[in-house]
């Protein structure tokens, strides 16, 4: 756990929305807040400890959403649920991918519009301030709206944080470049890259958590590389990794350093629940 020496820092009750996703189960797992109010579409992928309660639903369901914020006590909004699919496809579920990010958030503004006194922190994308236009980035604007209209009628304290991509261990959605470059290198699968010319920037989960909760400035924690350029470093990796007889050391705060640990983290996963592929 990397902030089991701050637990005085986090004497708060959370309400955190969207705890199975892939950054909701680092905030549960590595940050020792008082107490959590877990709250998913359904129970796969539960962590038990002491301080959680769970509850189980579908977000725009408003009725009950309200009757859970309103049945509990916290002291701030964690709101990390969306359907991350970023593809222009012509088979897209475009009012899913709509539904899912935008009129979810909306609920959930909803049930806390006279909550002023709640701290609210809201995930966006980068792709907003991309010239490329997917369903997700039109979603993702139109909730930056949400928030500039909520923060202003209603006094609600938003932060909306806007993430580049984030990588690290518990991420199981394969759609996602660094899971699936992984996966496809401990299984020597074939890998087919689209716009593999194409530069993205990579924040390691830990580092996001620490800018988070321990206000701590983003330098020198975003990574740029092609997406050429991070298969070839996860393959180097993994070279290193098959020869036992040299002993691998990586730099700190280097990509190298965060994709290593990240890519032991899959081994241990694949291994652990006896994956094969």
């Amino acid at each position: 756990m990397i902030f089991q020496n701050f637990h005085t820092r986090y004497n708060k009750r959370i309400l955190l929305i969207g705890s199975n996703s892939f950054l909701g189960k680092n905030i549960i797992s590595e940050i020792p807040y008082k107490k959590i109010i877990c709250i998913q579409r359904n129970n796969k992928n539960i962590i038990r400890k002491k301080n959680l309660k769970y509850y189980f639903l579908d977000l725009k369901l408003f009725k009950k959403l309200k009757k859970i914020i309103n049945d509990n006590i916290f002291d701030k909004v964690i709101i990390c649920c969306a359907d991350n699919n970023n593809t222009i496809n012509l088979n897209n579920n475009n009012i899913k991918i709509f539904n899912d990010n935008t009129n979810i958030l909306l609920n959930i503004f909803e049930c806390l519009k006279f909550k002023k006194k709640i701290e609210i922190l809201n995930f966006t994308s980068s792709e907003v301030l991309k010239k490329k236009i997917t369903i997700y980035s039109i979603s993702k604007n139109t909730n930056n709206k949400l928030c500039e209209f909520y923060k202003k009628n209603y006094n609600l304290k938003i932060k909306n944080i806007i993430l580049t991509n984030v990588f690290g261990g518990n991420d199981l959605n394969f759609n996602r470049i660094v899971p699936f470059l992984i996966r496809c290198a401990i299984f020597n699968k074939k890998i087919i890259l689209k716009n593999s010319s194409y530069k993205l920037k990579f924040i390691y989960i830990e580092n996001l958590l620490k800018i988070l909760t321990l206000k701590l400035k983003n330098k020198y924690l975003n990574h740029s590389i092609t997406i050429l350029g991070l298969k070839k470093k996860i393959l180097y990796i993994m070279r290193l990794k098959k020869n036992k007889r040299k002993k691998i050391y990586f730099k700190k705060n280097t990509l190298n350093f965060y994709l290593f640990n990240t890519i032991s983290w899959y081994e241990n996963y694949f291994k652990k629940n006896n994956i094969k592929i």
